[in-house]
């Protein structure tokens, strides 16, 4: 069979077609043609398809030139097919580092809404775990931000949450329990927003210049909260449920309870200072 040269309805170019063919597509606009129905045109000796075509005034298509032959729309359907893998490659490492981003935002925002209800400010801490459920004390030793949301600690002997060095430990919709249940010493920093702690000896620990802020806390146990040297506690809209002392304060160390209902007796240093 030979090839006859037809004339694209659409945008005027010429068109190659088999002869018998049926149908052919505009290497230059990309429209099919009707073989038997499109207009013939002369073929020149030695004709080649131009690389590029500007429609005549009079064609269907806009008056711009079209740089489609057919080696340039195979090289864009190549193109076209590497996009497609590319973008799938790119989408399956980005979305579940999105996800990730998002569970921290959404986590961050709501415990930054809590606490600032109660002016509390709250450090920056990158770092995130979700659901824990641990029969280990979570130990925050080195200077650095953790964060730790819907956790659940059941220790059987010694503290179930140690923080020091530096730490910087958030604690979101956490229930702990334990023989005691937090201890932060040195300089270490805690904050944790709706929860309880259950401890045998004493829920909350605080020592040298160490820092604890509870909002939305139950806390429990045979002495509620115990300080000593520097550190500084605050409790806010929570409770202290204790079986003897609800709050001890000894040395220089500060306790603040600021709509907190306490069960228990108070014992503090004359240089210590209680906030109720």
């Amino acid at each position: 069979m030979g090839v006859v040269l037809i004339e694209c309805g659409h945008c005027g170019a010429p068109l190659e077609a088999e002869e018998g063919e049926r149908r052919a597509t505009c290497a230059y606009c990309g429209r099919q043609q009707r073989v038997t129905s499109a207009r013939a045109m002369h073929q020149p000796a030695g004709w080649k398809a131009p690389a590029q075509w500007t429609p005549p005034a009079s064609a269907a298509a806009p008056s711009i030139p079209l740089r489609r032959n057919p080696a340039q729309a195979a090289h864009k359907a190549v193109r076209g097919v590497l996009w497609g893998v590319g973008c799938t490659v790119l989408l399956s490492i980005l979305v579940p580092g999105v996800i990730l981003w998002f569970v921290f935002a959404k986590t961050s925002d709501a415990v930054e809404s809590v606490a600032q209800g109660s002016g509390i400010q709250l450090p920056n801490m990158p770092n995130v775990g979700v659901g824990t459920n641990a029969s280990q004390p979570i130990e925050c030793v080195t200077a650095g931000s953790v964060v730790r949301t819907n956790a659940q600690v059941d220790v059987g002997v010694g503290p179930a949450v140690v923080v020091r060095n530096g730490c910087q430990l958030r604690l979101v919709n956490t229930e702990i329990r334990g023989e005691e249940g937090i201890r932060v010493e040195g300089s270490g920093d805690v904050t944790m927003v709706n929860g309880s702690i259950t401890a045998e000896r004493t829920a909350v620990f605080a020592s040298g210049d160490g820092t604890l802020t509870l909002t939305n806390v139950e806390l429990s146990g045979a002495k509620g909260i115990a300080t000593e040297g520097e550190a500084r506690v605050r409790t806010v809209n929570g409770g202290i449920r204790a079986e003897k002392v609800a709050i001890e304060a000894r040395d220089t160390s500060t306790v603040s309870t600021q709509n907190t209902d306490l069960t228990g007796e108070v014992e503090q240093d004359p240089s210590a200072t209680v906030r109720r």
